[in-house]
C-alpha cells in the first residue's frame, strides 16, 4: 500500500514539474507544489497512524509493567 502511494506521488511530482516548468518560465513552488507536498504530509500521517495505532497502546504497557 504504501508503496502505491509513492509510486501516485512521484507520478504526480514528475507530471506537475512538467507542466509548471513547459507552461511558465520563472521559478519557484507554485501552489499545486505546495498542495503536493501537504498531501504527501497527510499521507504519511495516516500511513505511520494506521501502521503504528494499535502498537502504542501496548508499548505503554510494556513500559508500564518493566517499571
Amino acid at each position: 500500500m504504501h508503496q502505491a502511494m509513492l509510486s501516485t506521488f512521484v507520478r504526480l511530482q514528475v507530471h506537475t514539474w512538467h507542466l509548471t516548468h513547459h507552461a511558465r518560465p520563472e521559478r519557484g513552488a507554485s501552489l499545486v507544489e505546495y498542495a503536493l507536498l501537504l498531501a504527501l504530509i497527510v499521507i504519511v500521517c495516516v500511513g505511520a497512524v494506521r501502521t503504528l495505532g494499535a502498537k502504542i497502546p501496548s508499548g505503554f504497557s510494556s513500559a508500564t509493567n518493566a517499571l
